[in-house]
């Protein structure tokens, strides 16, 4: 499920979107995006895992339970502008760099798959704040990096870089 709820088409990338994706970036094209993303699991137990940010390509689903809630640390927080107090802005900042270094493969990034990956085997059918919440601070960590280090291989169009700049400036996010 969330393979799907990544999925962009072939040849598709943020600032084209000449076919709209199922994890959908926003642009002067479309302006919607996808804000944020769950699946559920139903059965004896039930565990919803939710991104807490945009852009389901570049997240990671942590798991909750409504029989133990608890909000992770900077989950609760937010608003209509940038704060870093909030996980989904802070992620937001990171996934607006990154949506720019797209490139004509995709959005491929192993490190941010494989930390899913262990989450899920080590976090499924459990809601082990201690754990979790520090994987959180290694995905953080992962994207920020990657942020700074992954090269821009193919130049978003002009009208591309101008909106977000524009939206950025809305929002309180010092655009790079």
């Amino acid at each position: 499920m969330a393979s799907i709820l990544r999925s962009h088409p072939q040849g598709w990338t943020p600032w084209t979107q000449e076919v709209l994706s199922i994890c959908q970036h926003a642009g002067p094209a479309n302006a919607g995006s996808t804000t944020g993303s769950q699946i559920s699991e139903i059965g004896d137990e039930q565990t919803h895992w939710f991104t807490g940010s945009s852009n389901p390509c570049m997240s990671v689903y942590w798991p909750f339970r409504f029989e133990s809630p608890h909000v992770y640390s900077g989950f609760g927080g937010g608003g209509r502008e940038y704060t870093a107090k909030s996980y989904w802005w802070r992620r937001e900042q990171v996934n607006r760099v990154l949506a720019r270094k797209f490139g004509g493969r995709g959005l491929t990034f192993p490190d941010i798959m494989n930390l899913q990956n262990e989450v899920y085997r080590s976090c499924s059918g459990t809601t082990e704040v201690k754990r979790i919440e520090a994987s959180i601070r290694r995905l953080e960590k992962i994207t920020t990096d990657l942020a700074t280090t992954t090269p821009v291989t193919d130049i978003p169009d002009s009208d591309y870089t101008t909106y977000w700049k524009t939206r950025n400036s809305e929002v309180g996010i010092a655009s790079s």
